[in-house]
Formats: C-alpha cells, sequence, structure tokens
C-alpha cells in the first residue's frame, strides 16, 4: 500500500481484516507522528475542490458525514459492519467555529445535514471571542 496517511493505513487495515493471511507493506515517506494526517484525519467539513462540480462535492461530504455519525451512533452499514468497532474507537463528535467577517459563508448547503449548525450574530457572542462586533459566525 502506498501512504502511510489516514487512506493508506485504512486500506491496509481494510485488507488486512478482509484478508488475514495476505502480507501487507506500507511504502511511504513518512509514518506517524511524522505526517499531518495525524490531525488531518480528525476534522470533517466539505472542501471545495475546483475541478470537482460542487453538487458532487457536497454529495460525497454528506455521505461521508452520515457514514461517520452512523459509527458514532453504534449502527453502522453492513459494508464496514465487521470493523465499526475498531472504527468508532477513532471517531468523536465535536464542534467547530468559524468566523466569517463577510457574511458570505454562513449558510452552506451542507448546514441543513449536519447536527446542531448553528449562526451567531449577536456582537456579544463573537467578542467573547475576541474577535470584532462586525465579524458572524457559525458553529
Amino acid at each position: 500500500v502506498i501512504g502511510a496517511g489516514i487512506i493508506g493505513t485504512t486500506t491496509a487495515y481494510r485488507l488486512k481484516k478482509r484478508f488475514p493471511d495476505l502480507e501487507i507493506s506500507l511504502v511511504a515517506d513518512l509514518f506517524s507522528p511524522n505526517t499531518t494526517s495525524d490531525l488531518a484525519a480528525g476534522w470533517w467539513e466539505p472542501h471545495l475542490d475546483p475541478d470537482t462540480p460542487a453538487h458532487l462535492v457536497e454529495k460525497w461530504s454528506i455521505q461521508t458525514y452520515n457514514l461517520l455519525l452512523s459509527i458514532w451512533r453504534s449502527s453502522p452499514d453492513q459494508e464496514i459492519h465487521d470493523i465499526a468497532n475498531d472504527l468508532k474507537q477513532g471517531i468523536s463528535l465535536t464542534t467547530g467555529t468559524c468566523v466569517d467577517s463577510s457574511g458570505s459563508d454562513l449558510n452552506p448547503s451542507w448546514s441543513r445535514q449536519v447536527i446542531n449548525y448553528t449562526v451567531h450574530t449577536q456582537p456579544t457572542d463573537m467578542t467573547r471571542l475576541g474577535f470584532s462586533e462586525s465579524a458572524s459566525m457559525f458553529a
């Protein structure tokens, strides 16, 4: 398997679970904890790739979110049922905060699909976090 980030290690893990006698090697220039995947793997948020249509990014992002949520809730789909307990150990539902002074990113299309998406518009919400009163925030 080429790569020791989240995709490479997950691929190796799933192959080994499915084919226990398979000999697997990871090939990479860096391994944990010296990779960005140690942190990058821990955050879900749709990211628009300029070469991918927005509707596909949204579709795939929501599918991924729903899969992660089903694992977190201990009700995974059949495809990953056999490794769900192992996966759940690495999934945690957390909150995040984004600040947007222009207001253009406050209600992305995926905001209707996630748990507890909130827009804060009161100046005290922003100043409490150390931002100017003119900024808007979603959490």
